[in-house]
């Protein structure tokens, strides 16, 4: 638990932002559940 939670806060703000932008249609494509999940989490934070 304490690994994950450092993982997403470590990718949570700038990674997040990046993907979101730059790479959603390849995250998407690749259904890579893990970013997706990242991704929601950043989109609801924002929300």
């Amino acid at each position: 638990m304490k690994k994950k939670r450092l993982f997403y806060r470590y990718k949570s703000k700038k990674y997040i932002e990046k993907t979101h932008f730059a790479n959603e249609k390849n995250l998407i494509q690749k259904n890579d559940k893990r970013h997706i999940s990242d991704k929601m989490m950043s989109i609801i934070r924002q929300k």
